[in-house]
């Protein structure tokens, strides 16, 4: 598995599994963050990217559970 640091003060993701073809592709994976005064969080993700002339050209995430997101980052 690769991990990948994805926001400033710790938050990463795991990449589980890639999925890919010539104009998408799709990245399973695990984001882990830790906030002071929060709890960690640990939430299943889907990056869906769309591949234009060999580069990625948009980038969209799929939480499991958006409320728990919402609540860390708040």
């Amino acid at each position: 598995a690769t991990t990948a640091a994805i926001a400033p003060g710790g938050a990463h993701t795991e990449v589980l599994e890639i999925l890919g073809g010539d104009r998408y592709a799709a990245v399973y994976g695990v984001s882990r963050a830790i906030r002071s005064g929060h709890r960690a969080l640990r939430n299943e993700t889907i990056h869906l990217v769309t591949v234009d002339g060999g580069r990625a050209t948009a980038l969209t995430i799929y939480n499991r559970d958006q409320r728990t997101v919402d609540a860390f980052w708040s």
